[in-house]
């Protein structure tokens, strides 16, 4: 079955939106990782989550990008205070590892040292169209 429309309402009418940006606009894909338990808090379109070495991780996806270049947005949180000041933390895609369709690489480093750290909370997102 297709529906068509050109915008969606809510049902007491006081918010709508364009359907264009729910099929553009929106994540294809999310996950919440702990990096340190190696535990998925949450996703959305990822299969698995695999922990690739000391703050490396590769996240595989359910349904696969339209191609290997989607947006990727990274942010990390941590909660481990071993470290102490967590400015200049950074989380990026893995540069040694292009994203595939299916799959994406990160990691969470301090930038100042280059350090690799596992990181409490990681969280990643793509957006881009789904193959």
């Amino acid at each position: 079955m297709t529906i068509k429309a050109n915008k969606l309402e809510s049902l007491i009418g006081n918010k709508a939106i364009a359907v264009e940006a729910l099929v553009d606009g929106v994540a294809k894909a999310l996950v919440n990782y702990n990096g340190v338990g190696g535990v998925v808090n949450k996703s959305l379109n990822v299969s698995s989550a695999v922990d690739v070495a000391v703050g490396t991780y590769g996240f595989n996806l359910t349904n696969a990008m339209a191609d290997q270049y989607p947006s990727i947005g990274t942010s990390i949180q941590m909660t481990d205070q071993a470290y102490g000041s967590y400015f200049g933390m950074c989380a990026e895609v893995d540069r040694f590892r292009d994203p595939t369709p299916s799959s994406v690489h990160v990691i969470c480093k301090y930038s100042l040292s280059a350090g690799i750290y596992d990181c409490g909370m990681y969280s990643v997102t793509l957006n881009g169209d789904l193959a």
